[in-house]
């Protein structure tokens, strides 16, 4: 069996995902049940399916199936595959209602809702039963350069702390992860007890500050603040 570096499994990275879709499709449900207007909950479950759960499909057909080839195990990749163009589908559909572009005007999103979060957990499991045969690593293990389910969680809010990362050690692709989130007008502050040069280095290599402000509002010794905003056009 291929090994885990991170000590995750890939049931651990499923579980993760999972929980964070339930997280936003009870929101999304609450505010539907109540007669609240619902676009803010919607919108935010797509990002995150976009963001997390498709790349996650993406990744394990690159990374993953390829190591299962040529087993027994490969005969149930067909089906796998299949199911990522359900969620998509499924993923668009619901985007689609969130911007009231949906054939039907006002078009209920609850049972797309559940549909969604059940085809969502019986792929899950069914890919774990599939791969787990064969390797134990999972997406985070495999992917070059390294990145993180967490990263989406810890940079969701309007205050990004570095030194909760993982992979501390770098941690600018979390935060220009979640600077391509920002709408225009919106800003982050972003923390960290170490100073923030590599962070603006590769800010700086990908021409970012075209698009967006970047304004020191602390410079050490101790703590390091600095308020990122998304320039409008």
């Amino acid at each position: 069996m291929t090994r885990t570096r991170s000590g995750r499994r890939l049931a651990d990275e499923h579980a993760g995902l999972l929980e964070e879709v339930d997280r936003r499709v009870h929101r999304a449900l609450t505010a539907a049940d109540s007669g609240r207007p619902h676009v803010p909950e919607l919108e935010s479950l797509v990002t995150y399916l976009r963001c997390e759960v498709i790349d996650e499909a993406v990744h394990t057909e690159s990374l993953l199936y390829p190591l299962i080839a040529g087993t027994p195990s490969a005969d149930h990749v067909p089906a796998l595959t299949h199911d990522h163009r359900r969620l998509r589908d499924l993923i668009d559909e619901l985007a689609r209602v969130a911007n009231g572009g949906s054939p039907q005007r006002d078009a209920d999103p609850v049972p797309l809702l559940l549909g969604l979060r059940r085809v969502l957990a019986e792929h899950l499991h069914a890919e774990q039963a599939v791969v787990a045969a064969m390797t134990d690593a999972c997406i985070e293990d495999l992917r070059q350069p390294r990145r993180s389910h967490d990263w989406f969680v810890l940079t969701e809010g309007s205050v990004v702390d570095v030194d909760r990362m993982p992979f501390r050690e770098d941690e600018a692709p979390a935060v220009l992860d979640r600077l391509t989130r920002l709408r225009v007008g919106e800003e982050v502050e972003v923390r960290s007890s170490r100073h923030l040069g590599r962070l603006r280095a590769a800010f700086t290599r990908r021409r970012m500050y075209t698009d967006y402000g970047w304004v020191y509002l602390e410079e050490g010794p101790l703590r390091w603040r600095v308020q990122i905003t998304r320039r409008g056009s």
